[in-house]
């Protein structure tokens, strides 16, 4: 999904952000080592029964996941709400949607679909050891729970979510201008004028049954006030950025230290709680709207941009760094001590701490973002942009199949060192951490592999990043 930078924006320099393309590349691989930990952290955290669970457990693996996890997707939706508004700028509203119906929309469609077929057999594979259909029938008869955090599109989620926040800002652009807004609000007002007249049979019309004049006119009336509601926000934060308040509401937000960032970040995760599951329908609000922050935030970032410049001086480095130290450890401190309330039992300060918990667990991820976005484009900057190009690239394709084939890896070499098949053939008595870096090293050579010679130049390529040629790469 990488966004090519062109060295000019509408009537100004602009940049290359090398560091924000390899961060996201980065971000995007980094998924491999999450998916591949959960294994080895599965039992510690009583979640077996959702995710296979090998019999090596790992707390290093558990705390590798959890700093991960804390700032991972937050930083990935904060850069593609970046990219998504140099689009805009560039290409237009209706290049904006084509673009990302093609790169993002389509993709979903095929290796979604995929995914949700493939999971079911690996988890059962994972959690009995075989891989053929009387064991998935068998485990199915007695309930197959697979409530992973993206539901039957497991991993891709994340690709879902973009839709949504794609179709928000199609949405806003659209009733933007009050001509256009007052277009829509008709249109729509018109097509119920219209259902109304051919359900009550008025004129040349018949008329229809109750209960589908009813289900017509619920869907069209529905629709209308949406729209009307829609229109009449727009239309009022239109107003709103007008406002002295704005200019300094902006100052604050897109100040070198995230304060606005963190605390709405932690609030949208106090009010979510424990409930992270992402299904497709319905939607879960809180988290959309925990994805949506960080979008929104890098999609302002775009016109703030001069704020990356300051995050890249050394006093804000050390700044961001330091609080970002101080509110990751609160968090781990404040879970640990939630985790021993639990198995005391103790409950009367238990929601104290989760609240505690919670919220340093939400300034960390604001933090961290801002300061790996400013640590990044110090280290690249300068440097040599056709492997960072390359990276951005092809982390799109590995994160796309990485998990079927990290779970494989991670399921069979749990069940073969079960079966002493790993002492037995090598000699060696094999840790969790040793196998989740076995499963990590060939899922990314497979990854590696399979976009240099099978995607990157082929019709699949084209769909995920464009057309590439190999002139293009020597």
């Amino acid at each position: 999904m990488a966004v090519k930078m062109s060295q000019k924006t509408i009537g100004e320099t602009s940049p290359r952000y090398h560091g924000l393309d390899a961060l996201r590349g980065i971000a995007m691989l980094l998924g491999i080592l999450l998916h591949a930990s959960i294994p080895y952290f599965a039992t510690l955290v009583n979640i077996e029964r959702l995710w296979p669970a090998d019999d090596d457990q790992s707390v290093v693996l558990l705390l590798l996941f959890d700093f991960i996890h804390a700032w991972r997707m937050p930083l990935f939706f904060l850069i593609a709400g970046f990219f998504t508004h140099l689009l805009l700028e560039q290409r237009g509203l209706r290049s904006l949607i084509l673009n990302r119906v093609t790169r993002v929309g389509i993709p979903l469609v095929i290796f979604g679909t995929m995914t949700a077929l493939l999971i079911p057999f690996l988890w059962i594979y994972g959690w009995t050891g075989e891989f053929d259909l009387q064991s998935f029938q068998n485990t199915a008869d007695k309930g197959l729970d697979l409530k992973s955090s993206g539901g039957i599109i497991a991993h891709l989620w994340f690709l879902y979510y973009l839709l949504w926040l794609y179709l928000t800002i199609a949405i806003i652009k659209s009733l933007w201008s009050v001509k256009s807004s007052l277009l829509v609000l008709i249109l729509f007002w018109c097509f119920f004028l219209g259902a109304l007249i051919y359900a009550y049979g008025i004129g040349p019309f018949e008329g229809t049954g109750i209960f589908k004049a009813f289900s017509l006119l619920l869907v069209s009336g529905l629709a209308a006030v949406i729209v009307t509601i829609a229109c009449f926000t727009t239309g009022l934060v239109k107003l709103a950025l007008k406002t002295p308040l704005v200019h300094y509401m902006s100052f604050i937000t897109y100040s070198r230290i995230p304060v606005v960032l963190a605390l709405l970040a932690a609030v949208l995760l106090i009010l979510r709680g424990e409930n992270e599951a992402k299904p497709i329908w319905p939607l879960n609000l809180l988290d959309l709207l925990y994805a949506g922050l960080f979008f929104f935030y890098g999609f302002g970032l775009w016109k703030k941009r001069n704020l990356i410049q300051v995050l890249t001086r050394t006093n804000s480095m050390i700044l961001l760094w330091i609080f970002s130290a101080i509110a990751y450890f609160g968090h781990i401190i404040f879970s640990g001590i939630s985790d021993s309330l639990k198995s005391t039992k103790n409950f009367d300060q238990l929601e104290l701490f989760n609240f505690l918990d919670t919220s340093f667990y939400g300034f960390s991820a604001a933090l961290l973002s801002l300061a790996l976005l400013g640590t990044f484009e110090i280290v690249m900057s300068g440097s040599n942009s056709k492997w960072q190009r390359w990276l951005a690239d092809s982390s799109y394709w590995i994160y796309i199949m990485h998990l079927p084939v990290v779970a494989f890896f991670t399921f069979f070499l749990a069940h073969a060192d079960r079966s002493n098949f790993l002492l037995t053939y090598t000699g060696l008595h094999w840790t969790a951490e040793s196998k989740f870096v076995l499963s990590c090293c060939f899922t990314i050579a497979i990854g590696f592999f399979t976009y240099r010679y099978l995607v990157r130049y082929t019709l699949i390529g084209t769909l995920l990043n464009g057309k590439r040629r190999k002139s293009d790469d020597s």
